[in-house]
């Protein structure tokens, strides 16, 4: 590009069109030219310390060459102020770093430039925040323009110059240095995604990251610098994803009452792998036990005394006693045993009578026979017909 200068000597070119396209930016704070104290104006002599500068660590000194190009805003510096250097050479030549730093704080690392010249004694190269953006192989006869349009950061940057030179004098200048950056967009937090669940079946947690960034170059800084309350990083949730179900049968109770045969009965549950209980539906219903079984129960049961018969005589001539079955008797049809019959009560029948007198049996004597009538109506023995016996008269003697 070429360059010209005004009456005052000011270099004019790209930097002051780029300048004059983009008058809506901020200035940015921290750009000066070589030899100038620290309010901006010239130093006005040779062995100044400039306040800007550093070289190779130290406070720059101006240094006074009348075989370098002139400048009217800036002036040469070196790291003496004879143009001598305490870097060592090697390969026949040695290097040596200036340094200046600017904040970009508030402003959008992302819209900055800056332009401006410099000159060498004899080559050199420029960097933004370690980034190459210009070399200078013209040396100390003329200037050299360069433009920044990238490797800005939020915050502290730093321009470095490394002049490399192959016998003393050795010095640097830059003249016309100016920059311009849109207005920052405040840092705000951003949240990523939540990460998974601590658990999947129970109380689980999730974490997310938020961080404090710049929007402007998404660049990460320190959570102070968010005004706006944080958002939360965690969040917790009852996870049943990762459960499992089983049955789980309680203990069966009482019998239901009644008089022999009953069941008793159980609750069965379905049951998460977490403890909890579940809906029925969840459970393998193949899998599920019982709820009832078979039992028995006398709760309602009555008792009463039963007696059978009497059995025959025991003899039958004389005293004889005579016996029957006495039993107590649950509702149910069942027999208690002995040791039970308290269950009926009192009144228990006899089983056993008292002996009796048993009847006289007949003796062996016979009685006299009655002959019977003869059936051929003859009359017996010694017995008249009753027809002779009434008509015959007496005989006359």
């Amino acid at each position: 590009m070429r360059l010209h200068r005004n009456a005052r000597g000011a270099i004019i070119g790209l930097g002051a069109l780029l300048m004059s396209t983009t008058a809506w930016a901020d200035p940015i704070p921290g750009l000066y030219n070589t030899g100038l104290i620290a309010s901006g104006e010239r130093l006005p002599g040779n062995g100044e310390t400039d306040a800007h500068y550093q070289v190779n660590g130290h406070a720059a000194i101006t240094y006074y060459n009348g075989a370098y190009y002139p400048t009217n805003d800036s002036q040469w510096i070196g790291e003496t102020a004879n143009g001598s250097y305490t870097a060592p050479f090697v390969d026949g030549k040695a290097r040596t770093y200036y340094t200046l730093s600017f904040d970009l704080t508030g402003l959008n690392p992302a819209t900055a430039r800056i332009t401006g010249s410099w000159g060498v004694d004899n080559y050199g190269m420029a960097y933004i925040n370690g980034k190459k953006f210009s070399t200078n192989s013209v040396g100390f006869s003329s200037p050299t323009a360069f433009i920044i349009t990238s490797g800005f950061q939020a915050g502290l940057n730093t321009i470095t110059f490394m002049v490399e030179d192959y016998g003393a004098p050795a010095a640097f200048v830059v003249s016309g240095i100016s920059g311009t950056a849109d207005k920052s967009t405040p840092p705000a937090w951003t949240a990523g995604s939540y990460g998974a669940w601590s658990s999947t079946c129970g109380a689980a947690t999730r974490t997310r990251p938020v961080t404090c960034i710049t929007p402007d170059d998404g660049a990460t800084v320190a959570d102070s610098l968010c005004t706006a309350p944080k958002p939360g990083t965690s969040e917790s949730s009852y996870q049943t994803s990762g459960c499992g179900y089983t049955w789980t049968p309680g203990t069966y109770g009482s019998p239901a009452p009644a008089c022999g045969a009953t069941t008793i009965s159980r609750t069965v549950t379905c049951t998460r792998s977490d403890g909890q209980d579940a809906n029925a539906s969840l459970c393998d219903p193949a899998t599920k036990p019982a709820t009832e079984t078979a039992a028995t129960d006398y709760s309602t049961c009555s008792f009463s005394w039963q007696a059978g018969g009497w059995s025959a005589p025991s003899t039958t001539c004389g005293s004889a006693t005579q016996t029957r079955d006495v039993w107590c008797l649950r509702s149910d049809g069942t027999r208690v045993n002995a040791i039970n019959e308290s269950a009926c009560g009192g009144g228990k029948p006899e089983a056993t009578p008292r002996a009796r007198q048993a009847p006289a049996r007949p003796t062996s004597a016979r009685a006299p026979a009655t002959r019977p009538a003869d059936t051929r109506g003859r009359p017996p023995p010694g017995a008249l017909p009753p027809r002779h016996a009434a008509a015959r008269p007496a005989r006359a003697t």
